[in-house]
């Protein structure tokens, strides 16, 4: 799963840069705008700014977005956003 996917890349890289986060949108009111979808919601972060979004669970694409920010070291958090069933 995404889970196995996010450690193995952590661990490959070995990046102080790369972090992963999951956050739970029913409970943080910022993230208001991604309740009542069940849909995961992949955010993109780079030097404080979104730079990507990834809708749904589809691991080669996240995989892949992952591998070419890391290329040009852009990249800062990748952060699932799910609503909690």
């Amino acid at each position: 799963g995404m889970a196995g996917l996010f450690q193995r890349l952590k661990v490959e890289f070995s990046s102080p840069l790369l972090s992963f986060a999951t956050a739970e949108c029913e409970s943080i009111d910022s993230l208001e705008n991604y309740r009542g979808n069940c849909e995961p919601c992949f955010h993109f972060y780079g030097g404080g700014e979104l730079v990507a979004l990834i809708r749904g669970c589809n691991a080669p694409v996240v995989e892949r977005k992952i591998r070419e920010m890391h290329k040009v070291c852009c990249f800062r958090h990748v952060i699932n956003f799910y609503r909690d069933s």
